[in-house]
């Protein structure tokens, strides 16, 4: 009987945050994939002041990482 289950699961824009926040090599790889859009980019620049109070290493090295995806994008 499954009548109390309930499931949940990350939307994308998370998804990608959480892998823009580890950074692993493998993480990397599935941002590749996943080709995050314009949405997915704009909700994570949006967590980035909350995330830099906590981690600011991680927010540092994520702004990068936007930064020079969007370098690469423009040419």
């Amino acid at each position: 009987s499954f009548n109390r289950l309930s499931l949940y699961s990350l939307g994308r824009p998370d998804l990608v945050l959480l892998k823009l926040f580890s950074m692993r090599a493998e993480d990397i790889e599935d941002l590749r994939t996943l080709e995050p859009t314009e949405e997915d980019l704009r909700f994570v620049e949006a967590q980035l002041p909350r995330i830099a109070r906590q981690h600011p290493k991680q927010a540092l090295r994520i702004q990068l990482y936007l930064e020079q995806g969007q370098a690469d994008a423009g040419g």
